[in-house]
């Protein structure tokens, strides 16, 4: 259902004269649908998008990018009238400002809402105190609430862009109905994205992507960014920019009530200049791996399978960037080996095989997962996996496996440990990204038992299971 419904005219840039009438139906995050009376696009054949479309609708300039023809759309030519209905499926909605291009830089700021981070500031403004009085004398308890303005509290994010968080509050009521009255106040605390130059609309959504990320590894929840408001500071009006609201066509996100003792760590847990600085310092670095990890919690898979092959890859690409200087054997016994097969008399194929086999002198996953398991505090580690070494060796057979599909090699691993995997695996990394981001090895340690000891527990009663079933086979 859509969340905001405009009526209003439409029209090609530079062509206004020519605008038609239609309904432009938003939902945040999620869908952006415009049906006009009309038509943009050649109904006999198919179209490239249109870059730009302008519109007017409450009062308001609209622009919308990347418009494609949507299904739904009809033609009517051998009828009693000729009538055109499209339908039409805008990637952005600009709403309050025409522009003639997408790279126009016209924003300074950028103020939007991220789902939990209210609850991981661990800061409100809401206070409650009850004051008894003598029953006696006829007198009751009393609650007083109390609302304190609270400041916002900010970071470099790099040279280019600041964060803040801002601090607000909103009142309902009081309102009566035929039970009570009601009076509601909500608190909620909002990123604020600045640069000292104009930005395009979408230039802040990077520095947006890695707060969400942040968020979303201190909660364990999937966590997503809506409502934009991009400011554009106009001359003469520096205390009121002009407001743009910015929707973004978008696949929906499972979104989870969130408890303040569930949190991995909390912004009063950590220095923010220093947190900021390590989390955007730390993501240039392992760059698409981390994407590849947090994209397990955002757009789960169908098949364990899908997900287990991501967290593997995670894995190994973290790996690849924390320890570029890793091999598999001595450098200089690489070297010597190379150097060895130059003088066997072998034929030239087989000869150029084995060149080709240790070409490279790169780990193999098993070795970069042990290698991980180093990082984070290692109580921690050995709570989580209970048997790094095993971990290592059943993620890898399943990797493999799975991405050769192999049945057999699948079959290797046990039944319910195949399920348990992605979830353990996904553990330990965000472990690793705990401690690269300086998070207190008390604090990790407290991440496996607060929230992944239950699954910690069974993948370990199946190491368990494992130890005596090799220790039969071996006696």
């Amino acid at each position: 259902m859509a969340q905001h419904r405009h009526v209003g005219q439409w029209w090609l840039p530079g062509r206004r004269e020519q605008s038609v009438g239609g309904v432009l139906e938003i939902s945040d995050p999620g869908d952006i649908r415009l049906e006009i009376a009309g038509r943009f696009f050649d109904p006999f054949s198919a179209s490239e998008p249109h870059s730009v479309v302008h519109g007017a609708a409450a009062g308001r300039s609209i622009t919308l990018f990347d418009v494609m023809r949507d299904n739904g759309s009809e033609y009517k030519r051998a009828a009693q009238e000729e009538t055109d209905v499209e339908v039409l499926s805008p990637a952005v909605c600009l709403f309050g400002v025409h522009l003639s291009a997408q790279d126009v830089c016209a924003f300074k700021e950028v103020v939007v809402e991220v789902t939990h981070l209210t609850t991981w500031s661990c800061r409100s403004g809401f206070g409650e105190r009850l004051t008894v009085a003598d029953e006696s004398a006829g007198r009751r308890r009393k609650v007083e609430f109390e609302l304190a303005s609270l400041p916002s509290i900010g970071a470099e994010f790099n040279e280019a862009f600041d964060i803040e968080f801002d601090w607000g509050h909103y009142r309902r009521g009081p309102n009566s109905d035929a039970e009570a009255r009601k009076l509601m106040i909500d608190e909620i605390v909002r990123l604020r994205v600045s640069s000292g130059l104009p930005q395009q609309w979408n230039g802040f959504e990077h520095v947006v992507a890695a707060v969400r990320d942040l968020v979303t590894l201190a909660t364990q929840s999937p966590c997503i960014a809506t409502n934009r408001m991009l400011l554009i500071h106009l001359p003469g009006r520096p205390k009121y920019p002009l407001e743009v609201r910015c929707f973004m066509r978008s696949k929906p996100v499972e979104t989870s009530n969130f408890a303040m003792h569930d949190l991995l760590f909390g912004l009063n847990d950590i220095d923010l200049d220093d947190l900021v600085f390590k989390w955007r310092e730390l993501r240039e670095t392992v760059g698409l791996s981390i994407h590849v990890l947090f994209g397990i919690d955002y757009h789960p898979g169908v098949y364990y399978e899908n997900e287990l092959l991501n967290a593997a890859s995670a894995a190994e690409g973290l790996h690849a960037k924390l320890f570029p200087k890793s091999t598999s054997i001595d450098p200089a016994e690489h070297k010597a080996l190379r150097a060895s097969l130059k003088t066997m008399s072998l034929r030239a194929e087989l000869k150029q095989w084995l060149f080709d086999q240790t070409g490279h002198n790169r780990p193999g996953l098993q070795q970069r997962l042990l290698e991980l398991c180093g990082v984070p505090d290692q109580d921690a580690v050995d709570s989580l996996l209970g048997d790094r070494e095993l971990w290592a060796r059943w993620l890898s057979r399943a990797r493999n496996a799975i991405a050769h599909a192999d049945d057999g090699q699948l079959q290797r691993v046990p039944e319910e440990v195949r399920y348990r995997l992605t979830y353990v695996t996904k553990a330990l990394l965000h472990l690793v990204l705990l401690q690269q981001i300086g998070v207190a090895a008390e604090l990790q340690r407290s991440s496996v038992s607060d929230r992944w000891m239950y699954v910690a527990n069974i993948f370990k009663s199946e190491v368990e299971e494992e130890r005596t079933r090799l220790a039969r086979s071996r006696s």
